[in-house]
């Protein structure tokens, strides 16, 4: 029964890939990587020291008897003697003599068993553990990182380092940071310490904390404190929202919104210049003989920017703040996310249609309260000021429907590095066309054999998936991947067809459907024969909604707005629909569910929204 205990798994200190919930979340995101990670488990090592205080100890071979008997009940274990004096240690197999400290190296990951007496490993008078130069264990050290491999409750790790940073050019003269004091461990205290010049004005903030510095003043200026005293562990709550928005932050900033608006167009605007390559480009692109109205001048940039020029982001090719040239980014036909939005603006220009880069930090939650001032932004995208109506545009997004914006998008934090702006802005779902789905399955039963009818409409950022997925494979290769993923929930699918418009371009919205014959769907039970309805959103358990005490609200942000369907099912002669509800709603200020049922003749039909 001790062996089985001492068998049981346990956690492993490094995460994992978790594969099928990054694939899920990535789906969930359109397409763009969500990483999420797992705590794996091992199997239990053990490092057994055994007080033998003679040759002929008996007490010391009945405790060898006991690790040995483990062994044979599969335990890993690693048997070492010591006399009296638990630091020095000889092994039982080969006698070699070892510190302790030595053995905390070599058996870093095992659990540690003391059979007999552990006092030289304490202090006599204060009975805490002795941290002389034996047991001092320094950490490993790999650059910037330290692993503490021995860690004991009580342990004290104490770390010492400087940083240094210098700014040059425009903003050098502004300040901002964001700063965490609180953990996922406990924190007795945590304090953050800003020396400015004395009369220097700036603005802080807190956010899931309330705190009032301390001022002194010194030499070298006033000296602010801000201190946070026993502040409990950041536990991991399914569905919570992300560490920084539960996170004790304190925000400081000397920048007003407009110093960056202005800093950033001035060395932005000069990268957006009309050149003889980019109106060469435009004139074969939308001639101006043609006509072309503005929309379709804007989606023919958009077309040509998204297929032609390759996104990149490496470091030696491209800055991290300014965008390069339009005219090397098309000649290159290589960019990242400023400087395909920098191509655009200038290909834009060359028919008279004004445009301007909005700056994105996309890892700001929708729900967080606004930052104070910083250049702390991760994408770019561009704002088109047409005449019907200004228009948000992703050029690092392909086969996005005009108008919408990917998923990792909406709801992200802005600002419009547009001349006369003052405050930053949330690119908030309404702004843009909803994100819809519309199937419609009509089933008919043969016996055991069903056959389906099923059409898709989707509208909204979720088409670029679908489009891009189908623009990229043959029909032979569509119809294979379908088959295989409906096989997950109708064994023995055959799909008869295929067809979808991925290839029209004029069209915001996707349409696609096939012809399925399923065998074997129907199940005999006694008189009744039950049918799987073919929802194509099913509705699972949210292990979020399953704790009994939560610290963190739940945060969802849905894919998708709205999803309408429609099944009609041809029912066998001399059957009829049982369990079924007439209708029902369900009303919730975050969502709603409207369900109708109904029957005329053999038919029966259930409509969800």
């Amino acid at each position: 029964q001790v062996a089985r205990m001492l068998r049981r798994r346990q956690l492993n200190e490094q995460l994992s890939l978790d594969l099928p919930a990054t694939i899920e979340a990535t789906v969930a995101a359109q397409g763009y990587p969500h990483f999420r990670y797992r705590q794996g488990d091992r199997v239990p090592e053990y490092l057994i020291l055994i007080n033998r205080v003679a040759a002929r100890d008996h007490q010391a071979e009945w405790f060898s008897q006991i690790a040995r008997s483990f062994a044979q009940s599969d335990l890993f274990v690693q048997t070492w003697f010591y006399n009296q004096d638990p630091r020095v240690c000889r092994s039982a197999e080969t006698g070699e003599a070892v510190y302790l400290t030595q053995l905390q190296r070599r058996f870093s990951g095992h659990r540690l068993i003391i059979l007999g007496d552990g006092r030289r490993l304490l202090d006599p008078l204060t009975l805490a553990r002795i941290r002389d130069s034996e047991l001092k264990v320094p950490a490993d050290r790999d650059g910037g990182f330290l692993v503490f491999k021995t860690l004991a409750v009580g342990d004290v790790i104490h770390v010492r380092f400087r940083v240094r940073q210098a700014s040059y050019g425009r903003m050098a003269q502004y300040f901002s940071e964001d700063v965490i004091l609180d953990d996922d461990v406990p924190v007795r205290m945590s304090s953050y310490h800003l020396i400015v010049p004395t009369q220097e004005s700036f603005r802080w903030i807190t956010t899931n904390w309330t705190v009032q510095p301390t001022k002194t003043s010194t030499v070298y200026g006033d000296h602010y404190v801000w201190t946070l005293q026993n502040a409990p562990p950041i536990k991991k709550e399914i569905g919570m929202p992300d560490f920084l928005d539960v996170a004790k932050r304190l925000q400081l900033s000397t920048m007003q919104w407009s110093d960056i608006v202005d800093w950033y167009h001035d060395i932005s605007r000069t990268k957006a210049r009309k050149t003889f390559e980019i109106a060469e480009l435009m004139d074969s692109l939308a001639p101006r003989t043609a006509s072309l109205d503005e929309n379709e001048i804007i989606r023919r940039v958009y077309d040509y920017v998204t297929t032609n020029v390759r996104y990149s982001a490496v470091s030696f090719r491209q800055s991290g703040i300014i965008p390069q040239q339009g005219r090397k980014t098309l000649i290159t036909r290589i960019g990242d996310c400023k400087d395909v939005s920098t191509l655009c603006i200038a290909m834009l220009a060359e028919r008279g249609i004004p445009a301007h880069i909005v700056l994105v930090n996309t890892t700001i939650s929708p729900n967080a309260a606004e930052p104070l001032p910083s250049t702390d932004f991760d994408h770019a995208i561009v704002r088109i000021k047409r005449k019907t109506g200004p228009l948000f545009m992703d050029l690092t997004a392909p086969d996005i429907p005009i108008g919408s914006l990917p998923g990792g998008d909406v709801g992200a934090f802005a600002l419009m590095i547009d001349p006369g702006t003052t405050a930053p802005m949330r690119l908030l779902r309404s702004i843009f066309p909803p994100t819809n789905a519309t199937v419609k399955v009509t089933m008919a039963l043969d016996g055991d054999t069903a056959t389906m009818r099923v059409r898709h409409t989707h509208s909204g950022s979720a088409v670029a998936y679908l489009r891009t997925s189908f623009k990229r494979e043959t029909d032979e290769e569509i119809i294979k991947d379908w088959t295989e993923s409906l096989a997950y929930e109708f064994p023995d699918v055959q799909l008869s067809q295929f067809e979808h418009n991925a290839d029209d371009p004029s069209s915001n919205a996707l349409s696609f459907g096939y012809d399925a014959m399923v065998p074997r769907h129907v199940i005999h039970a006694g008189d009744f024969r039950i049918v799987k309805i073919p929802w194509y959103s099913d509705y699972t358990p949210d292990a979020s909604l399953s704790a009994e005490q939560r610290t963190y609200p739940i945060e969802r942000e849905p894919n998708l707005d709205t999803v309408r369907e429609t099944i009609i099912i041809d029912m066998p002669e001399g059957y009829e629909p049982s369990g079924l509800s007439r209708s029902f709603v369900r009303e919730h200020p975050t969502a709603t569910v409207r369900v109708n049922t109904s029957v005329n003749g053999r038919t029966l039909q259930i409509d969800r929204v």
